[in-house]
Order: C-alpha cells, then sequence, then structure tokens
C-alpha cells in the first residue's frame, strides 16, 4: 500500500473512524429494546456521525427484560 498517495478533501479533515466503549441507545431506541429496528437504527445515526465501533451498554432494567 503505497503511503504518497494525496487526496483532496476539499477542505474537511480526514480521520479513523471513531469507537464508542459506552452506548445506551439513540433516538428513543436501546440495545435493551432488543429488536432489529432499534439496532439498525442506533448503529445508523451513530454511523452518520462517524462511528464505526458501538459497544452497546444495557439500561438498568429487570434481569428478565435484559
Amino acid at each position: 500500500m503505497p503511503f504518497d498517495v494525496a487526496y483532496d478533501v476539499g477542505g474537511n479533515y480526514l480521520s479513523p473512524g471513531f469507537v464508542d466503549i459506552h452506548v445506551h441507545g439513540a433516538l428513543g431506541y436501546r440495545f435493551g429494546d432488543g429488536t432489529e429496528e432499534a439496532l439498525c437504527t442506533i448503529a445508523a445515526l451513530h454511523a452518520k456521525h462517524g462511528t464505526t465501533v458501538l459497544l452497546p451498554a444495557l439500561s438498568a432494567m429487570t434481569t428478565e427484560n435484559m
């Protein structure tokens, strides 16, 4: 892989993706909801803002709900 390649990013910044190590959810969804809709919505919002890795965290709830 060559390291002498220049990329024109039009005055913007180019950085590695963010790693968020404590995420409960987003847009009214929680990981504890356990639905595909919740997981996809949370992941899509975080990806839109540059997060490439998420570590889900559960909110306080009963063991049965977890």
